[in-house]
């Protein structure tokens, strides 16, 4: 059986025990030996388990043992706006507008807005550069065929 010092002794010979099979219950090897699992010492899982038996390369356990994410990216070799995106607002505005068919999105001045679909028949009308487009009527009532009869032009082009 191994030897077990118990916690908060000096660390000297006397202070070294073997245990013995009179300490057989839990409860009594936790008194003896004055251990806590999972404060103490690692508690048993079996997910860790299956994990210690793994042999990691050198570059993953610098990757794993790195201060933070700045140190991981940099033992990649990660330039951001080279080799990934860097950090982008107005990507993430972008990103947070969840639209439907026919819908168009444009930047109000201030931030990126969704305008919704129009109604049939409407144009993507423009204000100028300090408005907001909007959804407009075709002046004349929309029907662009009837201001404009074909059947003319047609006509004239046959008998020519």
């Amino acid at each position: 059986m191994p030897c077990v010092s118990r916690a908060g002794v000096a660390n000297n010979e006397s202070a070294w025990f073997m245990p013995t099979k009179a300490a057989a219950s839990e409860a009594a090897w936790k008194a003896l030996v004055n251990l806590e699992p999972g404060v103490d010492f690692m508690a048993y899982d079996a997910d860790l388990a299956a994990l210690a038996v793994i042999t990691y390369s050198a570059n993953m356990q610098s990757f794993l043992a790195a201060a933070n994410y700045g140190a991981m990216r940099t033992q990649l070799s990660l330039v951001p706006g080279t080799d990934v995106q860097a950090y982008d607002a107005d990507l993430l505005a972008l990103a947070a507008i969840s639209g439907v068919q026919g819908d168009v999105v444009y930047h109000n001045g201030t931030s990126w807005v969704r305008l919704p679909a129009g109604t049939s028949g409407r144009f993507l009308q423009t204000q100028g550069a300090g408005a907001n487009p909007l959804w407009a009527a075709v002046a004349g009532g929309g029907d662009l065929l009837a201001s404009n009869n074909l059947s003319e032009l047609t006509a004239s082009a046959s008998t020519a």
